[in-house]
């Protein structure tokens, strides 16, 4: 979620962010489908727990603290590059949750703004670019020094794990809000 870049051109090997995972994927980050609703989080005890939501099931994303009040309302907009684990034929159903982090003292404290939930009879085999939106209920301010998370997690009516390429050049990722705010 920064305005840089990745390093590298066409050439650059994909990243592997989930060598922790068995399975068949060539680079990014890997997403198990886990859970029956949208999770932001995981208990901490339920960090490397298999059936439960966990830290393979949700990934977050966020920006710096910002300097100035933030205000967000209307259409979010997530675009990613994606593929099923081992190229499966599976649906999909994956969570977008935007948050409003403060930290203090070390201590993040989160408020939830809004989810979206893309599903797809059939996710992609090969890697291909998904995008969607959803709406924010209402118009939303975060404060200065509160920074704008981005979570994804997978749910577990899918019928595959996914995995996200990112970081990379041919694969530009984005969250688009809409906002007054300029920047």
């Amino acid at each position: 979620m920064g305005g840089t870049a990745p390093p590298g051109d066409g050439t650059t090997p994909l990243f592997r962010y989930s060598d922790d995972l068995s399975g068949g994927y060539n680079g990014g980050l890997t997403l198990l489908h886990r859970g029956t609703s949208c999770a932001a989080s995981y208990a901490a005890s339920a960090a490397t727990s298999t059936p439960d939501v966990n830290k393979w099931a949700v990934h977050a994303w966020s920006t710096t603290s910002f300097a100035q009040p933030f205000k967000l309302g209307g259409l979010v907009t997530t675009s990613l590059f994606t593929t099923a684990v081992g190229g499966v034929t599976a649906s999909g159903r994956l969570c977008t949750t935007l948050i409003d982090r403060q930290t203090t003292g070390g201590v993040p404290t989160d408020r939830v703004l809004g989810t979206g939930i893309y599903d797809l009879s059939t996710w992609p085999t090969d890697v291909r670019r998904i995008t969607f939106s959803f709406r924010l209920a209402q118009e939303e301010t975060l404060p200065a020094d509160h920074q704008l998370v981005m979570a994804l997690q997978l749910r577990g009516e899918s019928g595959a794990d996914i995995s996200l390429l990112y970081d990379h050049p041919l694969y530009p990722s984005l969250l688009e809000v809409a906002t007054s705010t300029p920047l």
